[in-house]
């Protein structure tokens, strides 16, 4: 009778223990749905997106109720690209790497992710459509990928945090109002010449981007020096030389 109760006591804890185990795995997924033909996606309760499958992304957000929630997003594929409106309005996702192989970022892709403060971007993007991070107010830097030609129309309008943008030397284009609103933007790194920087075709509305600082790769550090700067310079080089020369006698 006692082996009998012991035994009974065993199992009802073993039930239990399942029970939890199995609530506890429910509970971890917190949200879960299709983002694409053959593309899913998956939130568990500590924020974190995770994607899986293949081929494209559908071109709407596909987890609308939850993208609040959403903290932190890991790529388990490479998708074609990043649909439009996938992440617009992630206010709690902070950084994003995005993987190589993704070729093409869509409109508003990331529309209004207040909190968005890092994005890496791979070699092999493409193109970057309208407004894909227009009111990612937290953003500081970003990089332009090589391949990269025209930027699209309020691509970064107001990012009010961004400071610094880099871009490729083969940049053809700079859409309408693409830094409208990036009133702290100081410096703009360009990968060609200043000739080629000159060429690039600025559609207009884009004071910040006037107003910044532009660094070519044929840029002499001392001629972008300010006027007093430069005088200082050429006096200390001098009395340098002269010092020299009075050693050497």
């Amino acid at each position: 009778m006692k082996q009998t109760k012991t035994a009974l006591s065993l199992l009802l804890v073993l039930v239990l223990l399942l029970g939890v185990l199995s609530a506890g795995s429910v509970c971890f997924a917190a949200a879960r749905g299709q983002c694409g033909p053959e593309m899913y996606w998956i939130l568990d309760n500590d924020g974190l997106l995770r994607i899986t499958g293949s081929g494209r992304m559908t071109d709407a957000q596909t987890w609308p109720d939850a993208a609040a929630a959403i903290k932190a997003v890991q790529f388990e594929c490479v998708p074609e690209n990043i649909g439009a409106g996938s992440f617009e309005s992630c206010v709690n996702l902070k950084s994003i790497t995005i993987p190589d192989g993704v070729k093409t970022i869509g409109y508003e892709a990331f529309y209004a992710c207040t909190a968005l403060v890092s994005v890496a971007l791979p070699d092999s993007i493409e193109s970057i459509s309208n407004k894909a991070f227009s009111k990612c107010s937290a953003l500081k830097s970003i990089v332009i990928p090589a391949k990269v030609t025209s930027l699209g129309v309020c691509l970064f309008e107001n990012c009010s945090s961004l400071e610094s943008v880099t871009l490729p030397q083969g940049l053809a284009e700079i859409g309408f109002g693409a830094f409208r609103g990036c009133n702290v933007l100081k410096d703009v790194y360009f990968g060609g010449t200043r000739a080629q920087w000159n060429a690039v075709d600025n559609m207009g509305d884009n004071a910040p981007l006037d107003a910044a600082t532009v660094h070519c790769s044929d840029d002499n550090a001392i001629a972008n020096k300010p006027f007093f700067s430069r005088v200082v310079d050429f006096i200390r080089r001098a009395f340098e030389r002269l010092f020299g020369w009075l050693i050497r006698r």
